[in-house]
């Protein structure tokens, strides 16, 4: 029994080691309280009314319709991998077509400048809507952009990876229920479009960018929120960085990934 017992000791921490080396954040939101490892005050580039993160109902909201930009729900990665991405599903609560109007995920945000950084957004529109990456504040990638269809108050998930070592990010998205594709809808360069950034442990949900000055504006719904390196993400019965009450049981989709 005690030879039973410690190789199934063993085999528990091997699996936990991989689910850490994978998933370096999970959030399901599920307790309606948002965790105070958040960042969700500082001041915008550009100026609006100021977000407004609320969870309720299991999901995060950012409520606010003219929140300024840039506008996100940040975690700091301790010891973060540079080689990084985030999932999450998104739901439009509120959407009027403009360019500010807008919701994603970001990686390598820069505190020293208003958190800004690089962002996989749809925008413009969500019947057709432009799917592309943003240096935020920097330029937007033209070359490389894609089409998607979403309606108000309908999932859908979306993934962007920034991989220095190949020097170029990569985005995905999909609606909730399909399949998810194997392939990335989009990828580039991330040098290409404006000055590049050097990497940051900062992560975030992108909720939209509205402006006092400049029109548009929408909000949106996150759940499922996952941080991975290289070897992720995949489901996790424990975020060994997050919550620790997160289960299996709270898992609210499966996948494979292929990476």
């Amino acid at each position: 029994m005690k030879g039973v017992y410690a190789a199934t000791m063993v085999l528990a921490m091997l699996f936990v080691s991989q689910v850490f080396a994978a998933n370096l954040w999970y959030d399901n939101f599920n307790d309606n309280k948002l965790d105070p490892k958040y960042i969700v005050k500082y001041d915008p580039q550009e100026a609006g009314n100021g977000a407004k993160w609320v969870e309720e109902d299991g999901v995060l909201k950012q409520t606010e319709p003219v929140p300024g930009d840039a506008t996100y729900c940040i975690i700091e990665i301790p010891n973060a991998p540079e080689a990084i991405g985030a999932l999450a599903k998104i739901r439009f609560d509120d959407y009027q077509d403009h360019d500010r109007s807008r919701a994603g995920v970001g990686v390598w945000l820069d505190p020293n400048d208003h958190y800004n950084g690089y962002t996989f957004v749809i925008h413009n529109r969500i019947q057709n809507g432009d799917v592309q990456f943003l240096n935020d504040h920097r330029a937007w990638d033209n070359a490389v952009k894609a089409n998607f269809t979403v309606d108000v108050g309908q999932w859908f998930w979306m993934e962007v990876f920034i991989d220095p070592d190949k020097g170029e990010i990569y985005g995905k998205i999909w609606l909730d229920g399909d399949q998810e594709p194997k392939d990335w809808t989009i990828k580039d360069s991330y040098a290409s479009f404006g000055t590049p950034r050097d990497p940051t442990p900062f992560v975030g949900l992108n909720g939209g960018s509205g402006t006092s000055s400049g029109g548009g504006h929408s909000t949106a719904s996150f759940d499922e929120f996952i941080v991975f390196d290289a070897g992720g993400p995949q489901p996790t019965p424990v975020s060994l960085l997050g919550k620790l009450t997160t289960t299996w049981g709270a898992i609210k989709f499966k996948r494979s990934y292929y990476r």
